[in-house]
């Protein structure tokens, strides 16, 4: 499996989700307005380790940042505009990560009571930046294992 394998298996997974516009596998230039809610992955730190059930597998524990772009914040807008849309795709978003296990490609959501396997969340954010374009949205961070061979 490879990083990048992982990262479009979760914009695939995103692209499933009812009133998600986009969820590129390439990073856009920019983000129009057309193209929200948008959802894009962040490949964040990992390890490699030996599992230890899988004999001579490697598995790597990866966070992936995850960045739902949902409604533009442009001047004169309300800040109340956008802003229940983004807390309903949060609550989506977060169901949508309890209940996937494995994705696509294989790699799996792990989530456990360990806080580095915790599904965590910044909230509902005023001002989520990409570019010149600054929308109300939210990061999630998860834990995904992928194991190499």
């Amino acid at each position: 499996m490879s990083v990048n394998a992982t990262k479009n298996a979760l914009q695939a997974l995103h692209r499933a989700v009812s009133g998600v516009t986009s969820a590129p596998d390439a990073y856009p230039a920019s983000l129009e307005t057309a193209d929200l809610p948008c959802v894009l992955t962040y490949i964040g730190p990992g390890v490699t380790r030996w599992d230890s059930h899988g004999g001579d597998m490697k598995r790597r524990e990866r966070q992936c940042i995850i960045r739902w772009y949902v409604a533009p914040a442009a001047l004169g807008v309300g800040v109340d505009e956008g802003m229940q849309q983004a807390i309903d795709l949060l609550d989506t978003a977060i169901a949508l990560y309890e209940d996937t296990d494995t994705l696509s490609n294989g790699a799996q959501i792990h989530l456990s009571e360990s806080d580095a396997q915790a599904i965590r969340d910044s909230g509902v954010l005023p001002n989520l930046s990409y570019g010149e374009a600054v929308c109300r949205g939210f990061e999630v961070t998860i834990s995904v294992w992928e194991w190499v061979s």
